[in-house]
């Protein structure tokens, strides 16, 4: 359809535009050559990454600073609905004041290691809120491998 209303000398009535988000990889998920070729294999043409800047954010503590972990960074706020919708009554300033350009941090962990979650999940989550990194209000989402 697109192409018929080009050859009759239209335009859409609103321009595309795309809204990039780029996934930043942690060094350790890039050494492990299976689990990264899965991913950058499910990623090609959807999503563009780069390696996150670990001399910058450093590198989480948990599970002996071997953590695979990757972030979502998004040029557009990320809000949850239900945060917009509470905020709704306060105002456009306010809603437009929500919300984070880092909505999600993934963390991969093979499953034999699940046990170990309870006594690092407080220390992962204090490291991701923790400054210089600016994970304070990212979802935190664990794969579990194996």
């Amino acid at each position: 359809q697109a192409s018929s209303q080009q050859s009759a000398g239209s335009q859409p009535s609103m321009p595309a535009t795309t809204l990039a988000s780029t996934l930043r990889t942690s060094t350790a998920l890039l050494a492990d050559e299976p689990l990264w070729s899965v991913i950058q294999q499910a990623l090609e043409g959807r999503l563009p990454w780069e390696t996150a800047d670990e001399a910058k954010l450093g590198t989480p503590l948990a599970f002996g600073g071997a953590l695979r972990w990757a972030y979502l960074e998004s040029e557009f706020r990320y809000a949850a609905h239900r945060t917009v919708c509470q905020a709704a009554g306060a105002g456009t300033a306010a809603t437009e004041a929500l919300g984070t350009n880092f909505p999600i941090v993934f963390a991969f962990l093979d499953v034999a290691r699940a046990p170990e979650l309870p006594a690092v999940a407080e220390s992962l989550r204090q490291w991701l809120r923790s400054e210089p990194r600016p994970f304070s209000e990212s979802r935190l989402l664990l794969v579990l491998i194996g």
